[in-house]
């Protein structure tokens, strides 16, 4: 019984450690006003909806069905080789490196166009890069265009296949 209790409890705190909270980026540069160049900041993905970028004295809220572009690519990671005899430098030998990524975001806010560039995390971008592809995807749904129109004939596709559709019964 204590065993159960123990990984349940293990369980949890790892689950809690691992929830989302806010992560640190590296504000490189765009055009948000209250951000500086090289900014350390930190990038909250608070729900399905709106991700916070948080710099010190300024804050972003952009929302994922706004970032009209996306362009990710890697960082090189530059690791210095310290001579053997250096032991206080040991750990920098054993482990391994953080994989980060630059992340270029295009957006609109309040019809102005808007740019960032963050780097950070491989993990973060790629849950990051998916709400925005989960948000696009249910604004295209919202607009009318569904991938499953180009495979099964239905009501609201009558037009593309030759029947009559509520495009053509309205003429």
């Amino acid at each position: 019984m204590r065993f159960y209790s123990f990984m349940t409890l293990t369980l949890a705190a790892g689950i809690a450690v691992a929830a989302d909270g806010p992560k640190s980026v590296t504000y490189l540069n765009g055009n948000i006003e209250g951000f500086s160049q090289n900014a350390d900041a930190t990038l909250e993905l608070r729900d399905t909806k709106v991700m916070v970028l948080r710099a010190k004295g300024a804050d972003a809220e952009i929302p994922f069905g706004a970032v009209s572009k996306t362009e990710r690519t890697e960082v090189p990671v530059v690791t210095q080789k310290d001579p053997l005899y250096k032991v206080w430098s040991l750990h920098k030998r054993l482990l391994i490196p953080t994989p980060l990524q630059k992340v270029m975001l295009t957006y609109t806010e309040n019809g102005a166009p808007k740019t960032v560039t963050m780097e950070m995390e491989k993990s973060l971008s790629d849950r990051m890069l998916g709400s925005i592809e989960r948000a696009a995807e249910r604004n295209a749904a919202n607009a009318g265009a569904w991938w499953g129109d180009g495979v099964w004939k239905t009501k609201r596709n009558k037009d593309q296949w030759g029947g009559l559709g509520t495009v053509a019964q309205r003429e």
